[in-house]
């Protein structure tokens, strides 16, 4: 397993991600609204208490939220360390999905809620505002999939060579 490509991956999103969060902070102010790609894709300033959807916003749950993220790093750091998945999708998709956790939970722990700041609307469908670390999560969230299929697709093909 290539560690340099992982940390590398994690901490460029972690980077990233609280670079823009912290350029939104300062230049946006909360609620304001500036059009990126006109009716498709706007900058936005909102705080989330929840996670996607804001699910999970009431405080009666939300206090859980910084212990699910750190919950959600250490199985992915233990399952790196078990399993050692080969490949650079599986080692980007990690990355990817380590980082983006890492940065949601850095806000989730200092600001008690997270910055977001993409609001994307497709036709009448508004899609809730989202940042780099969501982003990063979700793509990596694709990626291992995708390796899963191929790993099994794989394995499949090397059961039919064998026969």
């Amino acid at each position: 397993m290539n560690w340099w490509l992982l940390f590398g991956i994690i901490s460029t999103t972690v980077s990233l991600d609280l670079l823009s969060k912290e350029v939104l902070a300062t230049k946006f102010h909360l609620g304001q609204s500036i059009p990126l790609v006109p009716g498709i894709l706007n900058l936005v300033h909102v705080r989330n208490k929840g996670v996607a959807f804001g699910l999970l916003s009431h405080p009666s749950v939300s206090w859980l939220l910084p212990y699910l993220g750190v919950l959600l790093i250490v199985g992915l750091i233990l399952f790196l360390f078990y399993l050692r998945p080969k490949g650079k999708m599986a080692i980007t998709s990690m990355g990817l999905t380590i980082g983006g956790a890492i940065g949601n939970l850095y806000d989730r722990l200092y600001l008690k809620e997270v910055r977001d700041f993409f609001d994307l609307h497709i036709g009448s469908y508004h899609w809730p505002a989202f940042n780099v670390a969501d982003t990063a999560i979700t793509i990596g969230a694709i990626l291992f999939l995708l390796h899963v299929v191929r790993s099994k697709d794989d394995d499949k093909k090397m059961v039919s060579k064998g026969s």
